[in-house]
């Protein structure tokens, strides 16, 4: 009993402490590495040879009788290049807008024609999101209306 005592208590060399440490050094690295990359680097790879590629997600929530008001909730992501979103807004149906509403970073509105169609423009960078959020009122029922909303390069 007392002899396993003294091999407990040995005392660590300083060759083994630096043995040690250096093996610790090589691993240390190796995992900062794998934890230091981005999840979205992955599901953007093509942003240095792809075209801008931009995608719309979100809705738009209508209320009123006769008047209606329109609240859009969007985001814009590009998966390609850097490039400029053009968004197109389209009231259609039974409606009339004479002006569309501003989208808070976005140029525009640019109405198409005399139509209830707006266009909105929008630098947006590779792998990037931006909000398109809007509000407006316009003539015409919910229920008899509809609000559109795309995106093309």
């Amino acid at each position: 009993m007392t002899e396993q005592v003294k091999q407990s208590g040995a005392r660590l060399g300083r060759r083994a402490v630096v043995h040690t440490a250096a093996h610790a050094a090589w691993a240390v690295p190796a995992i900062q590495f794998a934890t230091a990359v981005d999840a979205s680097a992955a599901t953007c790879s093509a942003a240095t040879t792809a075209p801008a590629d931009f995608t719309a997600t979100g809705s738009t929530v209508k209320t009123g009788l006769t008047t209606t008001t329109a609240t859009g909730t969007y985001s814009v992501t590009n998966a390609g290049k850097a490039g400029n979103a053009t968004l197109t807004l389209a009231v259609g149906g039974l409606s009339f807008s004479l002006t569309g509403p501003s989208i808070s970073g976005w140029t525009g509105p640019v109405r198409v024609g005399l139509t209830n169609t707006f266009t909105y423009v929008k630098a947006i960078g590779a792998c990037a999101l931006a909000p398109a959020n809007f509000s407006f009122t316009y003539l015409g029922a919910p229920g008899l209306s509809t609000v559109t909303v795309t995106v093309t390069p």
